[in-house]
């Protein structure tokens, strides 16, 4: 028996006993067809440069591979464009399938294929094979949509045809894989608005309930300026007559499951919350990495969504966690163990092969669930918050202590300023924004990555900026902790230290005394701890103006550190370092050279003559012969120092920047200020490429070459200079720092010695 499909057809039947003759007679096809009515072009929907790569490959003929994360509008995209070339007249044959399962496609297919007049009585396949033969042989203009495509391999042998002028097919998939990519396909990665695209489709949306759009960009940059989330937040706003702040406000304290349209209420024919917008993709790439890819992205979901380094994920900490993670019962036990800081002093350690988490990385960024770029790993903030709020609390906590001890492992060397170290202060940040529950315990105190993040924040040059997170990370410490647990003290102890570095040298003084008061009565003046707090009190003292109160103080506490550390101990040796040069500043240049001198072998015997404190040490040797009125030893001191910091520390190191300024300095005191001028010219190069303009250490480099140049000569320049220098240092450091007062003295004084105009 044969089955004839006449839908599409008109015809006679003719029989004669058991014999049938079927005549069809296939209906005149009536141009222009449209297949399926796709998706509607979205309500307020916002014209996107992406749109002009459609309009081009339209025109030329060819296909388009719309990528990107679900929610971005790839779809709308696609149906934009095609209600619009369907609209002019610039397309005959309009056909749009869904791509989920190679069954949708063949279906569409042969539907197609009955509609333009190539349907011969088959069926399924042959009829779907049927209209690709069409799309091959016909000239006239036709747009073929494949939308929501799940895997490339549903695509095997369905591709249409390569396309002549005014024929396109329109692909469009969360997928970003090279599968995608050659046979004439331009692929496009779709992002989401840019903030006029955003400011104007809130606007739009909100046109008849304008008393609602309050704070409308920054509802936008709350929501990532995802179409999806703008949708679905402006459709629950309406409904409820929300204002933007208030749903700004119920977002800062509720789950985005809360904030959306129930799924019968959703706009533009979404099929998903946007909360739920990505469970698939998550789901299969997690089956696709035996379990890896769910915590890999509970992870990434508390770091900072612009950048996160990618070389935290292979640490031993992130590779340890992975391995729990597709282990539920080691989970349970590890979790329950109490680690202290840091998985790798853990008694047994295992750890998931890096090549594995490589493969991992690489199939979520295949599903556009991340993005990857010069070693930097981006992942939309409202992907991250569905993660973290469908994230079972337990498993977060994890995830939290893991990530901090990935960043503390990974953190980079040298100067901070660069791109990976800021983004790994950001990540802490993020991350202790998000879940810092897990970051303090009464037993281990606070994570260092915390103060690691603060310390090369001022290290970068950042002083002001340090001084605000270290007093942040004070008031974190006594909410999570005792007022008199010894982590809250060495926090205080680092935020009068940062307090003194951005200027504020007496509040520093006062901030280290009161702290000194409470730790000899908690652990004793004589404690290893209370003795480090005693050094900074003496040393900030100084700085404030009472160097013959900072010199005897250090001479009490040397006397404290001998009885109980020993002479040998670096923090005497510290201490010792510190006596001298207040001494050398009260009264006695040669005798703090002469202290030093008698310091150093001690110092290379106790720690090595490679090590910093060593190196130091040698600097403070130069200096102060310097100052003891030898600057001529002092630059011959330098000169044998430069070297060896370069080899130890690196050219761009801030000691060895330091050690070129002395140097230049110690020139200009003996006799060469033209030559010193030269130097400090090249050094400051060098500083705003190794610390960045802002630094310290950079603004006291111009502040000399100013100075060295009036000294050369040149009055106007060293006014020019110093002119230039004092707003940059009113703005790093304030107008009431000592530096910018200096500055504006010297100003004052080389102003006085340009010639006036009439001579």
């Amino acid at each position: 028996m044969t089955h004839v499909d006449a839908a599409y057809a008109q015809g006679v039947v003719i029989g004669d006993g058991n014999q049938v003759s079927i005549t069809v007679n296939q209906a005149p096809v009536q141009w222009p067809v449209r297949v399926n009515l796709g998706a509607p072009v979205a309500d307020c929907w916002q014209q996107r440069s992406e749109e002009a790569s459609l309009t081009e490959a339209q025109r030329r003929g060819g296909t388009v591979v719309l990528s990107g994360l679900g929610g971005v509008g790839k779809t709308q995209l696609a149906a934009a464009h095609a209600q619009r070339t369907w609209r002019a007249g610039q397309v005959q044959l309009l056909v749009w399938a869904s791509a989920g399962m190679p069954d949708q496609i063949v279906a569409v297919y042969a539907d197609a294929a009955a509609r333009v007049g190539v349907h011969r009585g088959e069926s399924g396949e042959v009829a779907a094979r049927r209209f690709l033969e069409f799309l091959a042989e016909t000239d006239r203009p036709w747009l073929v949509v494949l939308d929501d495509l799940s895997t490339p391999d549903v695509l095997a042998g369905w591709w249409p045809p390569v396309a002549r002028a005014g024929q396109l097919t329109v692909v469009t998939t969360r997928l970003d894989d090279p599968a995608l990519h050659g046979h004439d396909r331009e692929v496009v990665r779709v992002g989401w608005y840019t903030e006029q695209q955003a400011r104007d489709y809130v606007g739009r949306r909100l046109r008849d309930r304008a008393e609602l759009a309050d704070e409308v960009d920054e509802l936008a940059e709350d929501l990532g300026r995802l179409p999806i989330a703008l949708a679905q937040a402006t459709a629950y706003q309406v409904a409820l007559g929300w204002s933007c702040s208030r749903y700004r406000q119920e977002l800062a304290t509720r789950p985005l499951a809360g904030l959306t349209p129930g799924h019968r209420f959703l706009p533009d024919g979404q099929q998903a919350t946007v909360d739920a917008t990505w469970s698939i993709s998550v789901e299969t790439a997690d089956g696709l990495t035996r379990g890896l890819a769910r915590p890999l992205m509970q992870l990434l979901s508390l770091l900072d969504p612009n950048g996160i380094p990618q070389r935290i994920l292979t640490s031993t900490a992130a590779r340890h966690q992975l391995v729990l993670a597709q282990n539920p019962g080691w989970m349970r036990r590890w979790g329950a163990f109490g680690l202290p800081w840091g998985f790798t002093r853990a008694p047994i350690l295992v750890i998931a092969p890096a090549q594995e988490v490589e493969e991992a990385v690489a199939c979520l960024r295949r599903f556009s669930l991340i993005t990857v770029k010069e070693g930097r790993i981006r992942m939309h903030s409202l992907v991250q918050r569905a993660i973290r709020e469908h994230t079972p609390r337990h498993d977060l906590a994890l995830s939290a202590r893991t990530a901090a001890d990935a960043l503390y492992a990974a953190w980079p060397d040298g100067p901070q300023n660069g791109e990976l170290a800021q983004a790994s202060r950001a990540c802490t940040v993020i991350l202790h924004r998000h879940h810092p529950g897990p970051l303090w315990t009464k037993k281990d105190g606070v994570h260092p990555v915390l103060v690691k993040a603060g310390f090369t924040l001022g290290e970068a040059g950042q002083v002001v900026a340090a001084r605000a997170y270290f007093d942040d990370l004070l008031g974190s410490a006594r909410r999570h902790l005792r007022s008199d647990h010894k982590a809250t003290f060495v926090i205080r102890c680092d935020a009068a230290l940062w307090q003194g570095q951005a200027g504020d040298y007496t509040g520093a003084a006062a901030a280290l005394e009161q702290l000194v008061a409470v730790q000899v009565r908690v652990l004793g003046r004589r404690h290893p701890q209370t003795l480090d707090v005693r050094h900074n009190l003496a040393y900030w003292r100084g700085a404030a103006g009472d160097p013959a109160g900072a010199a005897e103080a250090c001479e009490q506490l040397l006397a404290d550190k001998l009885r109980v550390l020993g002479p040998d101990h670096p923090s005497t040796l510290y201490t010792k370092a510190d006596l001298a040069s207040w001494r050398g500043r009260v009264s006695s240049p040669g005798g703090a050279a002469e202290a030093f001198d008698e310091l150093l072998p001690a110092v290379v015997r106790v720690l090595g003559a490679d090590h910093v404190f060593t190196l130091n040490t040698r600097h403070n040797v130069a200096y102060w012969r310097g100052r003891a009125g030898d600057p001529a030893g002092a630059v011959a001191a330098f000169r044998t120092l430069l070297p060896d910091q370069v080899r130890v520390l690196g050219r761009d190191h801030s000691d060895t920047l330091n050690t070129r300024l002395e140097l230049a300095r110690s020139r200009g005191d003996a006799g060469d200020p033209a030559g010193a001028a030269a130097a400090l010219g090249k050094l400051l190069a060098d500083q705003r490429r190794a610390l960045g303009p802002d630094h310290p250490h950079t603004l006291l480099t111009r502040h000399e070459l100013a100075r060295l140049r009036g000294e050369a000569g040149d009055p106007a320049a060293a006014a020019a200079g110093l002119a230039k220098l004092l707003p940059d240092r009113e703005r790093v450091l304030g107008a009431d720092h000592v530096h910018t007062r200096e500055t504006l003295q010297q100003l004052a004084h080389w102003r006085q010695q340009v010639p006036s105009a009439d001579g």
